[in-house]
């Protein structure tokens, strides 16, 4: 079946001679034209209808490009690759423990001179479990009929977990995409014992503290620094099309999502 720009070009080619073939040709063309435009209309929304459903719209495949041709020496030398060469990382890891190797003297021979130190870096991560126990001092005072006690300890260990290990189980749901049975069998690994119900309180139900965290840090963050770069995308919740608009610098980053992209916003 010939495409819509094919017949088109068709049309354009024969040359009316009387009146009612021009008129009958301009008609073709503009039907041919708007067939052309309903049939877009009619793939985006399939697209859209496809994306509601969780599906992949049809593919934007580009067509093939030839290659330039290159004759001469010159521009041959100067479409050349870069040559790829191997950059270090050890110069951009940040060390945290520096552990010293001596030498068993013994060893030595009498005329051995020391010539420095030789460095191995070696990049390790160190999972476990951090349990604390608060112990608030009380006292009772017959007198008064009241009960004295020490201060309470830091607002992130309030309730039977601390906020590190809540951060930890936000961040691997959120950002590595572990579910949550695979959170509760990780954390019995290493020795935390927490059930799903627990967990989930975590993810779903204490998110009000993460909010307000969140709006301290950009707070601070933008009293304390001297400039904030700002930027938006586009992006789907539950079916409606909105605007993630992200507000960060070399030292923190918001994210927060918007019906608009105003400057407003």
């Amino acid at each position: 079946m010939k495409s819509i720009s094919s017949l088109i070009e068709e049309v354009n080619r024969i040359t009316p001679r009387t009146e009612t073939e021009k008129r009958l040709f301009s008609a073709v063309e503009s039907l041919l034209e708007i067939v052309s435009v309903q049939k877009e209309m009619i793939q985006e929304l399939r697209d859209e209808i496809n994306r509601l459903k969780g599906e992949h719209g049809k593919p934007d495949i580009k067509p093939n490009s030839k290659p330039k041709d290159i004759s001469s020496e010159k521009e041959r030398k100067e479409n050349a690759a870069t040559p790829w060469t191997k950059h270090s990382k050890k110069e951009q890891i940040q060390i945290d423990e520096e552990i010293p190797c001596p030498i068993d003297k013994k060893i030595l021979p009498r005329d051995a001179v020391f010539k420095g130190y030789r460095r191995l870096v070696s990049q390790d991560v160190e999972i476990r479990k951090h349990n604390k126990v608060f112990i608030l001092e009380v006292y009772y005072s017959a007198k008064e009929n009241r009960t004295y006690s020490s201060s309470p300890p830091p607002e992130e260990y309030t309730g039977y977990f601390g906020g590190s290990l809540k951060s930890l189980i936000v961040s691997l749901n959120a950002i590595c995409d572990v579910t949550e049975t695979r959170i509760v069998k990780f954390l019995e690994e290493i020795g935390i014992s927490i059930s799903k119900g627990s967990l989930s309180n975590i993810l779903h139900r204490e998110v009000d503290t993460l909010k307000e965290e969140r709006d301290q840090i950009l707070t601070s963050g933008i009293k304390n620094t001297d400039y904030q770069q700002v930027d938006n995308t586009g992006t789907r919740e539950k079916g409606i099309n909105l605007y993630t608009h992200v507000l960060c610098n070399e030292f923190f980053t918001a994210y927060y999502t918007a019906a608009s992209k105003k400057r407003l916003s």
